[in-house]
């Protein structure tokens, strides 16, 4: 079975842009309706892995695609995870 991490969402404000088959798309995170939501060309979805699967149309792991990277707890009893913003 496969091991899948937990991610925390990115802040709301922040921008990943991504160019894909020579066309630039930028996803926003966004707050609606007390959810964390990551809008691509006006639309909103839940996960980036969504967004992203938009844009490529084929199921692509959104957090690889978008660049967005975080490190792990550094100890088991559960430091607050961290997130770096890597800009394509």
């Amino acid at each position: 079975m496969p091991h899948h991490k937990k991610h925390l969402n990115p802040t709301p404000g922040t921008s990943y842009t991504k160019k894909y088959k020579g066309k630039a798309y930028t996803m926003r995170v966004v707050k609606e309706g007390g959810r964390v939501g990551y809008s691509v060309g006006g639309v909103t979805y839940k996960t980036p892995t969504a967004a992203a699967t938009s844009v490529s149309t084929s199921p692509t792991n959104g957090w690889t695609f978008w660049g967005i990277t975080q490190t792990a707890p550094s100890t088991p009893k559960g430091r607050p995870w961290s997130v770096t913003v890597r800009r394509a």
